[in-house]
């Protein structure tokens, strides 16, 4: 059996041996599946060694993937994810709320400003009206 390099599916490359061991050793085939954590000494290593069912390791995957592993601290990548994108959107809305804060300022500024201007417009207006009158009586 081949769970093929980059495929979402399972392929039996010799069904032949497959059906057979069904046929005489059905046990076996179910531990490949769904047989628990176990721990046994491994002959080829010298060492014991962790074994677990196909399920039992999808299951764990996909367990520590969602939600990690409480007792190393690890969060588990989905969490990881959700906390980045969590804080990147506390950032941004920091940000605009500070643009906000600015343009405010910026604009109160700007209208201050300009209602000077006007006022000194309409300074320099009444004194021009008042030079033009004092001419027109000399």
């Amino acid at each position: 059996m081949d769970f093929g390099i980059g495929s979402d599916r399972l392929q039996v490359k010799n069904s032949s041996l497959l059906l057979d061991a069904l046929e005489d050793e059905p046990d076996k085939v179910q531990a490949l599946f769904d047989q628990a954590s176990t721990t046994t000494y491994d002959a080829n290593t010298q060492k014991s060694r962790a074994y677990e069912g196909v399920s039992q390791a999808v299951d764990n995957f996909i367990t520590s993937f969602l939600s990690g592993d409480s007792g190393s601290g690890y969060k588990g990548a989905y969490n990881t994810h959700i906390e980045s994108i969590r804080s990147q959107n506390k950032r941004l809305d920091e940000r605009i709320e500070d643009f906000e804060a600015y343009i405010e300022q910026r604009e109160k500024t700007l209208s201050e400003g300009f209602m000077r201007m006007e006022e000194m417009q309409s300074k320099l207006n009444t004194q021009l009206q008042t030079l033009q009158n004092s001419f027109k009586k000399s």
